[in-house]
């Protein structure tokens, strides 16, 4: 059975040490680091900050997409995907609505 899990927090919570440890748990899994995709940009990145630039919210709302398309294409292969990132605020709803899973 196939699911997927979305642990989230601020920096430093231990969000990485969880979904490592319940993806280690499961018998077929896959720990989804949502920051890789923004590691992915090379040029053009904009950072987020207090008062985020409207390029600095679509490029996070695109690695909250890809992250969870890339949840679902596990998930339809059978596997559990455990999806980690930093989800916070009026970000969570649309970060879930993006889950098909």
């Amino acid at each position: 059975m196939s699911a997927v899990y979305l642990v989230t927090g601020v920096q430093a919570a231990g969000k990485s040490t969880v979904a490592q440890a319940l993806a280690e748990r499961l018998p077929r899994s896959a720990h989804v680091r949502g920051d890789a995709f923004r590691r992915f940009v090379v040029n053009g990145r904009a950072e987020m900050g207090p008062e985020p630039s409207a390029e600095a919210v679509a490029q996070l709302r695109l690695r909250y997409r890809l992250a969870a398309r890339t949840a679902d294409a596990y998930a339809a292969e059978g596997f559990t995907a455990v999806v980690q990132d930093v989800v916070l605020g009026p970000e969570l709803a649309y970060a879930v609505d993006q889950y098909r899973t």
